[in-house]
């Protein structure tokens, strides 16, 4: 019996009571129709509205679903790394409740099923929020820097609706580092991508993008956490302006040797102490950032606690079916001979 792939869909919410009811309807009459072995994981990231109590009475309709509750606020990527830990699908697709419509996940899931060598599929939204002027310039600005830096292409567009491999979900839940920026982990773990085209549709009112000041502190935190090249061309800066000062202790000699009268070089020196201190100074603010940033990942905390976790009493059946893969070769696929999902008593 050939396997058919178990599809996991991973869903963050925040604040979503008055939109889940209507979203998980349309999301679970669609995978239950083209996806029969599959599993929905809600991650509440400590809502404060009525979201956890909507979705515990939900589950008592929808089957395959659970939900996990963290402790508190961690931000959006921690929810969807809780998500992604916790998924046993082959192929995982990683949704926006708020903006991102259930029917994509064909067009995001299609070629994967075509191409084996292909692992990570990412939404590009076509009819995306407008930005400011100011936003759109600095994203660009800070783009073409991390690229040139990190040496990894970065997504113009917010990866909010993403598909992955098993292997992709794998390497991407290896990344450790506190700092979460699914976009550019994705980005940056090597695999084949590809992107597809598709339709945003806004639900709630859900503010949709980041505040400039969030996007730049988590641009920088990222790429603190991802590259040394910063710290690297510091050190350049540094052994140039050593070079600098040997070459001006030399300049001094040789005017004290062939001057017999040496002017007062307060001017001179003046700049060269300004000079001086100003890449101390700036050494020390990049040095000062990756202390922080090492301190912050020597702690060894974890990057999430879940409070709670519920499940849908209802289960997928089907006698002809396995919930995973029986045979596979392929690094990171789940390989198992699983019996048959149960209908709960």
């Amino acid at each position: 019996m050939a396997s058919r792939p178990f599809l996991s869909v991973v869903v963050p919410l925040h604040d979503d009571a008055n939109i889940i009811e209507n979203y998980l309807t349309d999301l679970c009459e669609l995978v239950q129709r083209d996806f029969p072995q599959h599993e929905v994981i809600l991650v509440d990231d400590w809502s404060q509205d009525d979201t956890v109590e909507t979705v515990a009475q939900l589950l008592q309709r929808f089957p395959a679903i659970r939900l996990l509750r963290l402790s508190r606020s961690y931000g959006t990527d921690i929810a969807i790394t809780a998500g992604l830990e916790t998924s046993i699908g082959d192929l995982v697709v990683v949704m926006r409740i708020d903006r991102d419509p259930p029917a994509v996940i064909g067009t995001l899931v299609a070629p994967l099923l075509a191409d084996k060598d292909l692992n990570i599929v990412v939404g590009k939204a076509t009819n995306a929020p407008a930005e400011s002027l100011t936003y759109r310039l600095l994203r660009s600005a800070f783009t073409r820097t991390a690229e040139a830096l990190s040496g990894t292409r970065i997504p113009k567009n917010s990866l909010s609706c993403i598909a992955l491999t098993r292997k992709a979900v794998n390497a991407i839940t290896r990344v450790k580092q506190k700092q979460r920026y699914l976009s550019w982990i994705c980005c940056s773990v090597g695999f084949k991508r590809l992107e597809v085209d598709y339709a945003q549709s806004p639900r709630g009112a859900r503010t949709a993008r980041r505040s400039l000041l969030e996007a730049f502190d988590l641009g920088v935190a990222s790429l603190v956490t991802s590259t040394t090249a910063p710290l690297r061309w510091v050190s350049y800066a540094g052994l140039a302006g050593a070079g600098l000062n040997l070459a001006y202790v030399g300049y001094v000699f040789l005017v004290n040797l062939l001057k017999s009268h040496v002017a007062e070089g307060w001017t001179t020196l003046s700049l060269q102490s300004s000079s001086m201190f100003l890449m101390l100074f700036v050494i020390q603010a990049v040095m000062s950032e990756y202390v922080g940033r090492i301190l912050d990942e020597t702690k060894d905390r974890p990057l999430y606690h879940v409070v709670d976790e519920l499940g849908s009493p209802i289960a997928v059946y089907d006698p002809s079916l396995r919930n995973v893969q029986e045979h596979s070769t392929e690094q990171g696929s789940r390989v198992a001979d699983v019996a048959p999902v149960r209908r709960a008593a």
